[in-house]
């Protein structure tokens, strides 16, 4: 996690975390660990109205800066992107 911040609204309070996660993982991962770390952070008091979790690409975590091209093949599908 990069940044926690909490704010009180009325006896409530909204949550904010930003957290930084590896760009190469699924999409359908991160959403996994976007919603524990909302289950988590309402588990830690009846009081937590809302937890808003902003995931970044960690930029640590880039692999050399390569970029494809258009005219190299799709690395699982085998066929050239500019054929899509």
């Amino acid at each position: 996690m990069k940044k926690v911040e909490a704010r009180k609204i009325g006896p409530f309070y909204v949550v904010n975390v930003d957290v930084f996660l590896d760009p190469e993982m699924p999409i359908y991962k991160a959403h996994a660990v976007k919603r524990k770390i909302i289950r988590l952070a309402r588990r830690e008091s009846a009081l937590i109205y809302h937890v808003d979790v902003r995931v970044f690409p960690d930029p640590l975590l880039r692999k050399s800066g390569v970029r494809r091209s258009a005219k190299q093949p799709l690395p699982a599908l085998g066929v050239q992107e500019s054929s899509l």
